[in-house]
């Protein structure tokens, strides 16, 4: 019973440990995150770098759960009565009669057993990029990071869009015909004439999320096809992506030069940042991470009229 008591004393440090265990998975999620980001990142820039008809492979990361159980289930066997036992024996001699009694107590051996489990999981919660909007906001800014082409990102970018409504008064006769100004005859009814119309969002234009952004006179803008003048975010403006066959085959020229920093490695390249500008492979994967999250209607502008009286 004693040993059976130091087991138990022994093993229940192992399986009290359950919120540790929880904490360690959270933070193994957290240090995880970066990986599952920048890993699809790095292979979408390399097979850009083979095929510039090529369509972005990306998934948003939405949630992430680490649950954690223990579980331990003791045994004992501790017999609570004994079972007796009465023998009788007699005898006959030649010196007399003899005889008697003998009492035999039995108990049950005592046993125990013990048992447990310790379980860990971790889940992500993903979806594949299906939006088209979102896909083409992909596609122009990795073409870009391949070929520094800053018109050609503003040109080919979607523009988040937002609605907003305006009016102003307008003079409608008896008749509804639209009139360009008011004659002072009382067959002339004023009225309200509504607009709703969208227009380019400028919370996504703003720094530091924007890939598109509000001109601050930093580098090169230009004017996207609706006429929106935006320069590239200037973070990771220029041609700062290089990279390095990993062997001797066929594919683009490798724009390597000694003192880039290497970023990693997918396909058939090595990749680099431009040693001109560290920070702009950090800046291009939270550029890719805004353009996965923009979710309001992205649409070329439209204009719709409404008229009240």
């Amino acid at each position: 019973m004693r040993r059976f008591f130091i087991l138990c004393l022994t093993l229940l440090p192992l399986f009290g440990c359950a919120s540790s265990q929880l904490n360690y998975n959270a933070l193994d999620i957290a240090a995880n995150t970066d990986t599952l980001l920048t890993r699809q990142v790095l292979y979408n820039l390399s097979n850009f770098i083979d095929n510039e008809f090529a369509i972005p492979a990306q998934i948003v990361v939405s949630s992430g759960v680490a649950s954690t159980t223990n579980t331990i289930s003791p045994g004992l066997t501790a017999p609570l009565t004994s079972s007796f036992n009465l023998a009788q024996a007699a005898a006959l001699a030649a010196t007399g009669f003899s005889g008697g009694n003998t009492w035999t107590t039995t108990t049950a051996a005592a046993g125990g057993t013990l048992s447990g489990t310790n379980a860990a999981a971790q889940n992500y919660g993903f979806s594949l990029v299906t939006d088209p909007f979102v896909l083409h906001r992909l596609l122009a800014l990795y073409r870009f990071a391949v070929d520094g082409n800053e018109k050609a990102l503003i040109e080919a970018y979607p523009l988040v869009q937002k609605s907003i409504s305006l009016s102003q008064n307008t003079c409608i006769n008896t008749e509804f015909n639209a009139k360009l100004g008011c004659a002072k005859s009382e067959r002339e009814i004023t009225g309200t004439k509504s607009f709703s119309t969208v227009v380019p969002d400028e919370y996504y234009l703003k720094y530091p999320v924007c890939v598109v952004c509000i001109p601050t006179n930093k580098g090169h803008s230009f004017r996207n096809l609706d006429g929106v003048v935006l320069e590239v975010n200037h973070y990771f403006q220029g041609r700062w992506l290089h990279w390095r066959k990993l062997a001797v085959v066929s594919g683009r020229d490798d724009n390597y030069s000694p003192g880039d920093v290497y970023i990693g490695q997918s396909g058939r390249y090595e990749l680099f940042v431009s040693r001109n500008a560290p920070l702009a492979y950090q800046q291009f994967v939270l550029g890719v991470l805004a353009a996965t999250t923009e979710s309001a209607t992205s649409a070329r502008r439209r204009r719709l009229m409404l008229r009240t009286l």
